[in-house]
């Protein structure tokens, strides 16, 4: 699913910015 993907970098990004 490419979909997954896309939400990992999110939910990456939004942990880097904590």
């Amino acid at each position: 699913v490419k979909y997954l993907e896309f939400i990992s970098e999110v939910i990456i990004k939004v942990i880097a910015e904590k």
